[in-house]
C-alpha cells in the first residue's frame, strides 16, 4: 500500500468519525421510536382495559338494581323456618337493605309474623314498595338491638304470630289443634274483648264454643264484631245480632239459639226470608227462648207461611211457653252431680231452667263449675 498523504489521512479519520456518529444517531432514533411505540401501545391497552372495566361495572350495576326484587321473589318461596334462619344473614343487597331485612318483610306480609310484639311497641321505620303490583313493607334501619330482639322472639316464642296468624293457623289444623296454640289465641285482645262482651249476656258460653263460633264466622266478621264492641264499652246486645245472623246463614245451630236468646226481635223483623227459613230449620230443641221466638213470630206481620210454621212448631212442642219465674216455686228443687265438661249453659238447656235461677238457688256468681260437686236445680 502506498503511503498516504497527510491530507488523505485526515479525511479518512473524519470519514470514520462521521460513520460512527451516524450509526450512533440511527441507534438512538431506533431506541426512541421503540420507546414511544411501547408507551403508545401501553396507553392504548390501558384505555381498552379501562373501557372494558367500565362496561363491566355498568353491567354489574344493572344486575344490582334488580337484586332486591330478585331476592324477595326467592324468599317468598321459603318456609317460615327458612325465613327465620335468614334473619341471621346480614349480607347487604341494595339501597341499604340486608338479607335479614328482606326476610323480615316476607315474614310479616306472608306469614303473619308479629313484629309489634317482637319489638314491644318500639317505633319502626317503614318503607312501602310495590312487588308484582302488591304492597310490601320494608323495615329499614333496624338497629342491632332491635334486630337481635326480632331474632330472639322468633326463636323463643312458640307461636310468634299476629292474632290473624294464630286464627288462620288454627283453621289449618286438620289433625287436632295444639292446646298451646289455642291458649295463645285466647290471650289476644280480639278474643278477650269478644269473650268479655259475651259474658255480659244472660247466657253462658264456654270458651270452646265461642272459639268454634268465631272459626265458623271468618276473620273479617270477627274483626267486625270486635270493632263494634270497642266502640261501645258495655257491649250492647245489638252488636251480636248481625254477627250471629251471618253465622245462621252459614247453618250454625249454636248461632241460631244465641240469636233468638240475644235479640229475637231482630230475628223476626230484620232477617230476610231466606235467613229466617234457615233459622227456623236450625231450632229443634224447645228451650224457653225458642218458644218465645215462635210465639212472637206466630203473631208477627211476616208472611203467612212463616206464621203457620210457627203455629205448627208450637203445637208440636206442647203449646205456648210460660215466662221463666224469677224465683223457684215453693222452693222445690232437685240435685244434680256436676260432670266433667259440664257448664251452666248445658245444664240450663238440659233442665230448661234459666241460668240466673240456678245461680240464685246455689248462691254462686262464677260460671266455673267443679266436677263431682252437687248443684241444686229449680223445678218448675
Amino acid at each position: 500500500m502506498m503511503d498516504q498523504s497527510p491530507l488523505e489521512l485526515a479525511l479518512l479519520r473524519r470519514s470514520k468519525w462521521l460513520i460512527h456518529a451516524l450509526l450512533v444517531s440511527v441507534m438512538i432514533n431506533i431506541s426512541l421510536i421503540a420507546t414511544f411505540s411501547y408507551f403508545a401501545l401501553s396507553e392504548k391497552k390501558q384505555s381498552s382495559t379501562s373501557s372494558e372495566t367500565s362496561k363491566s361495572a355498568l353491567k354489574s350495576y344493572a344486575k344490582i338494581k334488580q337484586a332486591n326484587s330478585d331476592v324477595l321473589h326467592r324468599l317468598m318461596s321459603y318456609s317460615f323456618q327458612q325465613l327465620t334462619r335468614e334473619l341471621e344473614n346480614e349480607e347487604h343487597i341494595e339501597e341499604g337493605q340486608r338479607m335479614c331485612d328482606l326476610a323480615l318483610a316476607v315474614l310479616v306480609r306472608d306469614h303473619y309474623f308479629d313484629l309489634n310484639r317482637a319489638l314491644s311497641g318500639c317505633p319502626i321505620e317503614q318503607r312501602t314498595i310495590l312487588l308484582d303490583d302488591q304492597e310490601m313493607i320494608l323495615f329499614s334501619g333496624l338497629s342491632k338491638d332491635c334486630l337481635q330482639a326480632v331474632r330472639n322472639f322468633s326463636r323463643q316464642e312458640l307461636w310468634p304470630l299476629t292474632p290473624e296468624g294464630l286464627y288462620r293457623q288454627i283453621q289449618t289444623c286438620s289433625d287436632g289443634i295444639p292446646l298451646s296454640l289455642i291458649e295463645t289465641f285466647y290471650l289476644t285482645s280480639e278474643f278477650d274483648t269478644i269473650e268479655r262482651a259475651f259474658n255480659r249476656l244472660p247466657f253462658f258460653l264456654s270458651r270452646e264454643a265461642l272459639l268454634q263460633l268465631l272459626l265458623d264466622a271468618g276473620w273479617d266478621e270477627l274483626l267486625g264484631v270486635y270493632s263494634d264492641i270497642l266502640g261501645e264499652s258495655r257491649g250492647k246486645m245489638t252488636h251480636f245480632a248481625p254477627f250471629l245472623t251471618s253465622l245462621v246463614s252459614k247453618d250454625s245451630k249454636l248461632a241460631a239459639y244465641l240469636l233468638v236468646g240475644v235479640d229475637r226481635k231482630h230475628a223476626i223483623k230484620s232477617l230476610s226470608d231466606e235467613d229466617l227459613e234457615k233459622l227456623i230449620g236450625l231450632l229443634n230443641e224447645p228451650t224457653d227462648e225458642v218458644k218465645l221466638f215462635f210465639e212472637e213470630l206466630a203473631s208477627s206481620l211476616r208472611a203467612d207461611a212463616f206464621r203457620e210454621k210457627a203455629e205448627g212448631w208450637l203445637k208440636k212442642s206442647g203449646g205456648r211457653s210460660v215466662e221463666a219465674p224469677a224465683k223457684t216455686r215453693g222452693g222445690a228443687y232437685q240435685t244434680y252431680l256436676i260432670q266433667e265438661g259440664d257448664s251452666l249453659w248445658k245444664i240450663s238447656r238440659r233442665f230448661k231452667v234459666p241460668i240466673v235461677d240456678i245461680k240464685r238457688l246455689n248462691k254462686i256468681d262464677s260460671d266455673v263449675l267443679t266436677p263431682g260437686k252437687e248443684l241444686l236445680i229449680p223445678t218448675q
